[in-house]
């Protein structure tokens, strides 16, 4: 019987500390670099690449890349179609930044529309 009551009070605490994070933004998207990274305008101007937790598309753009990875346009026009003209709302995790600078977070949209799990859905897809 504690057992039970075990797994249901950590499902509880991790579900509680999810939806307890702090979110910053609105943010306006600024350009698009493909479908699981974007940069956006921040306060006072400034730019910030963000890359979508959880999320893995093929590469359009990449130093290195001679040409895009298959379906590498095609997720790249989902996420610029569900996105664009849109500011969303960033939530940290506990590493900010990858290997690459790049800012990680989980991505929300004004009315608080959760978009990375919808999105590492169709990235797995490809």
């Amino acid at each position: 019987m504690r057992k039970p009551l075990l797994i249901l009070y950590v499902l509880f605490s991790t579900f509680t500390l999810l939806f307890t994070q702090e979110r910053y933004g609105p943010y306006k998207i600024h350009e698009f670099v493909d479908g699981d990274t974007f940069w956006v305008k921040m306060d006072a101007g400034k730019t910030e690449k963000i890359r979508l937790i959880g999320v893995d598309t093929p590469e359009v753009k990449w130093e290195g890349l001679t040409e895009e990875q298959p379906g590498g346009k095609e997720a790249s026009e989902y996420v610029k179609n569900l996105l664009k003209r849109k500011k969303v709302l960033l939530e940290y995790d506990v590493q900010k930044y990858d290997r690459y600078g790049r800012t990680l977070a989980y991505v929300y949209l004004e009315d608080s529309t959760f978009q990375n799990a919808p999105l590492a859905v169709v990235s797995t897809s490809y």
